[in-house]
């Protein structure tokens, strides 16, 4: 008996782990997204006042998200001549073009135009942070309880 209430027990902590997992992912997109708008904002600064280059800019900013680090590793090439393309990873085609227009836009531009052409892609990337946090608000703890409990319902199951 208590052996059959230990499985149901594992079965349910299993669940909620995936969930967890599940979770991790739509947390690293927005720690993305977020990391992305501070360096647009770190580009205005920038580009307003020290007048750095952007390959500088790029270079010396510090990032917590794997992804945004690749991309930025990814832009750094780009900047030499090389042809790469961004990696599109677990962005959607929507990201993905903001992301990448955000990207392949920086540097083309004298500084005026720039700043204002930054600008208009921070209303875009904010727009896709927003739906992301507020869908990370909805579904995120749910996908833990639906993990615990399509793992509970596996171990009842087997029993």
């Amino acid at each position: 008996m208590y052996l059959r209430f230990l499985l149901v027990i594992i079965f349910g902590m299993s669940g909620g782990i995936i969930g967890y997992f599940l979770r991790k992912k739509d947390i690293e997109k927005e720690l993305y997204f977020s990391e992305l708008k501070t360096l647009a904002t770190t580009f205005i600064c920038e580009i307003k006042f020290s007048q750095e280059t952007i390959g500088s800019i790029v270079e010396n900013y510090e990032s917590k998200s794997q992804l945004f680090n690749l991309h930025k590793k990814q832009y750094l090439k780009i900047l030499q001549g090389e042809d790469v393309c961004l990696e599109k990873s677990w962005l959607t085609t929507t990201q993905y073009t903001a992301v990448e227009n955000f990207f392949l836009n920086l540097g083309r531009y004298d500084s005026a135009t720039q700043v204002f052409q930054i600008e208009a892609q921070m209303d875009k990337l904010s727009g896709i942070t927003q739906e992301i946090v507020e869908r990370n608000k909805k579904q995120g703890v749910m996908k833990m309880k639906i993990g615990c409990l399509i793992g509970i319902g596996i171990g009842i199951l087997i029993l």
